[in-house]
């Protein structure tokens, strides 16, 4: 399939009188392809906690109410802080009090840009990933679910193309190779972190991803279905939980 889908490509590519959207069809197409394919999965086991699998309607009747855990983590487009948007960090007692209000997930948007270490395989910087799972094990400790994703990240103002250093995680880049390098290199890091966990965290592949076509979404379609499938490959190939 990719071996078509690479010969479909260069087909239009050869094409020098093609249009830039055909060009860029094409690429999508190959680009899906090539996100899609299976990666070999991490033999290292870790120390994973106890994991039920649940349907998802158990899933969902335990998860019950939630809220968002905004203006916190994802507070700025770049190097967020906690109190950029808000006056105060999250503690133990708050989570503790949205428990006995009768909340059992929280959902925490996390900004990584800034953090993100392009030149050591997409670590991330270890203050910031410790205090996101400072956080994370306040709802885990409460017995509530969590979910964290990569927030804003591909929300700031860009020209037309999308060009703009603080917006890395965008659907009309130039150079979308970096970009799919750069996602998965950013996921990896976070689930090999949290890979041990067990059902109470979830993962969410991303958000605030700016439409980059002049408000044609569907143009981004594609794209976004790529990102979205080589999240999922790049969890899964870590292994443990």
């Amino acid at each position: 399939k990719l071996a078509d889908a690479i010969t479909a490509a260069e087909a239009v590519y050869a094409k020098e009188d093609e249009t830039r959207d055909n060009y860029k069809d094409a690429r999508d197409d190959l680009e899906l392809v090539k996100t899609a394919l299976l990666f070999k999965n991490s033999t290292d086991a870790g120390n994973p906690k106890d994991f039920r699998e649940l349907d998802k309607e158990t899933v969902i009747k335990e998860m019950g109410a939630g809220i968002n855990l905004g203006n916190t983590l994802d507070g700025g487009l770049n190097n967020a802080t906690e109190t950029n948007w808000q006056a105060y960090k999250t503690t133990k007692a708050y989570i503790k009090a949205l428990h006995d209000a009768g909340y059992n997930t929280v959902r925490v948007p996390v900004t990584w840009n800034g953090y993100i270490n392009d030149d050591d395989n997409y670590s991330i910087d270890e203050a910031w990933i410790s205090r996101v799972q400072e956080i994370v094990d306040y709802c885990i400790d409460q017995d509530m679910y969590c979910i964290i994703n990569i927030h804003h990240d591909g929300a700031a103002n860009h020209d037309e193309r999308g060009n703009n250093p603080e917006c890395w995680l965008n659907t009309a880049a130039d150079n979308m190779d970096a970009v799919y390098e750069k996602f998965e290199g950013t996921w990896r890091t976070i689930a090999n972190r949290f890979k041990d966990y067990d059902e109470h965290l979830i993962f969410e592949s991303m958000n605030e991803v700016t439409d980059a076509h002049d408000g044609t979404a569907n143009e981004d379609t594609k794209i976004l279905n790529s990102l979205n499938q080589l999240f999922v490959n790049t969890v899964r190939a870590t292994g443990s939980n």
